[in-house]
This record gives C-alpha cells, sequence and structure tokens, in this order.
C-alpha cells in the first residue's frame, strides 16, 4: 500500500521538488552535492564572525550554506518555515553537527540554544524552525539542547524588508534569559536558521554580557549575502 500510495504521491525533494528515489531522505543526492556549502567552520574571522566585529563578542559564528534569492537553499528554508517540512530542520542541524564536531574549533559545548519564537508565533506555526535545527545538532554531537534557557517574551514584527538599523532597533529588548546558573564556565550555541545583518542573534547574544567565563558561538543554516 505504502509503494502505491508514493507511486501517486512521492516524497520531493526540499530544494528541487523533484522526486525523491528509494534510500534519498528530505534533499535529493544530486541537490546535496550542489549546495552551496560555506565551510565557514574550518576558518576563523569568516563572514559570520565579522558580522559581530565592533558589536558584542562571539567564540566562532558558522553558517551551513550560502543563502542568495531563488537558489536550493531558500527552496528549503521555505519549506521548513512556511509549509511544514520539519525534516529539512532536522538534517540540516544533523549535518551542521557533524561538521562541527568534526573539525572541533568550536570546541565543546554546553548549551545548544534555538533562538525562540513568541508564543503566538508558535501557536500559529506549530513548531519552531530553529529548534528543529538546534535538535539536529544535538543528535550529531551530544551536546545539550536546552529550548527554555532564552525565550521571547515580546511579539516583535517580522525583520522582512527592514534596514540594517531598524532590524537591530525591531529586536532591542524581545529576548529573556531563564534561570541561567552554570557551575562553571559554560559555552552557549545559539542556533538560527538565516542571518542577515546579525541584529537577531545580537540582541541574544547580549543577554550574556558581562558573565564570567561564559562564551557565545553562533550557528546558523544559511548566511544572506
Amino acid at each position: 500500500m505504502r509503494e502505491l500510495v508514493a507511486v501517486f504521491f512521492p516524497d520531493l525533494c526540499a530544494a528541487c521538488q523533484k522526486p525523491l528515489f528509494k534510500g534519498e531522505e528530505t534533499v535529493c543526492t544530486s541537490c546535496l552535492s550542489a549546495l552551496p556549502y560555506t565551510d565557514y567552520h574550518l576558518y576563523a574571522d569568516n563572514p559570520v564572525e565579522k558580522l559581530f566585529w565592533g558589536r558584542t563578542e562571539v567564540h566562532t559564528g558558522v553558517a551551513l550554506f550560502h543563502f542568495h534569492k531563488g537558489n536550493r537553499v531558500q527552496n528549503m528554508l521555505h519549506e521548513l518555515k512556511y509549509r511544514g517540512n520539519k525534516h529539512v530542520g532536522l538534517l540540516m542541524g544533523r549535518m551542521m553537527g557533524s561538521r562541527l564536531k568534526e573539525e572541533q574549533r568550536i570546541g565543546h559545548v554546553d548549551y545548544v540554544v534555538p533562538i525562540p519564537l513568541h508564543a503566538k508565533k508558535m501557536k500559529s506555526r506549530g513548531y519552531n524552525q530553529s529548534a528543529l535545527i538546534a535538535r539536529g545538532i544535538g543528535e550529531s554531537t551530544g551536546w545539550n539542547v536546552d529550548e527554555e534557557l532564552v525565550v521571547r517574551p515580546v511579539n516583535n514584527p517580522t525583520q522582512t524588508k527592514k534596514t540594517r538599523f531598524e532590524r537591530f532597533q525591531n529586536v532591542e529588548g524581545v529576548f529573556a534569559l531563564c534561570d541561567f546558573n552554570p557551575n562553571g564556565p559554560a559555552h552557549v550555541l545559539l542556533v538560527d536558521d538565516v542571518v542577515t545583518t546579525g541584529s537577531t542573534l545580537e540582541s541574544c547574544i547580549r543577554l550574556f554580557d558581562g558573565m564570567k567565563d561564559v562564551k557565545v558561538s553562533v550557528c546558523v543554516m544559511a548566511y544572506a549575502e
């Protein structure tokens, strides 16, 4: 019966929308080999890390893909955020986690923390896409995922079509930290789906400013150039 259903309603690749072959998961083999990987996990002072220079301190910054309008990565993000394809986030998280673990430039992480959604957005979408990526990272690294460490009590408007300064103003003060009392040094990895100006991540990073022996890294699925 499942084989018959697959004939008429085949699973489609999240990147190119062509039918997946047997053994392929979420993204077809052809797209996986053609995706625009950044390899930012391999070197310091990469474009993600440079976003925060002179603004706030980041231990390590990485992105899995380059994002350009109309490319496969945009299709995948659309599937993840608006079409309920949760598998995209989990798969991309596992892929990112394996790279971080292999290279070890980032070192050990104590808390993998997704950028939270406001309760209203969470209710309408039904899930947090950044949390799915974070869970994938946790699965492939064994690092602890904490989805309640940072919360979003303010329901700010979308960042889309805002200038860099407007984006910074839009996210100022919208996040809060919950019961963070690490016993000794701690490394926090903030996870989001895409970074453009870094304003959202910066607002979260600032929650940890002034905390002794706490370092913060950032990890995103895509870097928008």
